[in-house]
């Protein structure tokens, strides 16, 4: 089981090496507006965060639970990550199923943001 050390805000997570939103923004948003609240975020005094590569949000999911994992909280199952393809469509990830799916940019249907930045672990002491 992963370690993670977490307050009511961020999450430091042993298995990603990454620092996390502890909640998702609490409401729907297409990936545009997704990717411009990550870029204007200050949480727990840090103004570099980011949204999680599929991969990184794939590393949260909870197969035998189905859903994310202890102690990340969602408002809904889906989550934008940042990759997006050529055209107008971004990828999310589905906690329910575990399921990577596309979706148009300016789509918000119930789509979330979880936050997530780089910790250099060598020299923050964090892990």
């Amino acid at each position: 089981m992963p370690q993670s050390k977490s307050s009511s805000e961020i999450v430091l997570d042993s298995q990603t090496r990454l620092m996390w939103s502890r909640k998702d923004n609490g409401k729907r948003l297409n990936w545009c507006e997704a990717h411009q609240s990550s870029k204007e975020l200050d949480l727990g005094g840090y103004r570099d965060w980011r949204l999680p590569s599929l991969k990184e949000l794939q590393q949260l999911w909870d197969q035998g639970n189905r859903c994310i994992r202890t102690p990340f909280e969602l408002t809904g199952a889906w989550v934008w990550s940042s990759n997006r393809d050529e055209s107008d469509y971004a990828w999310c990830f589905y906690y329910v199923i575990g399921i990577q799916v596309s979706y148009p940019v300016r789509v918000s249907y119930d789509l979330r943001a979880l936050f997530v930045r780089d910790v250099e672990s060598a020299s923050s002491g964090l892990f």
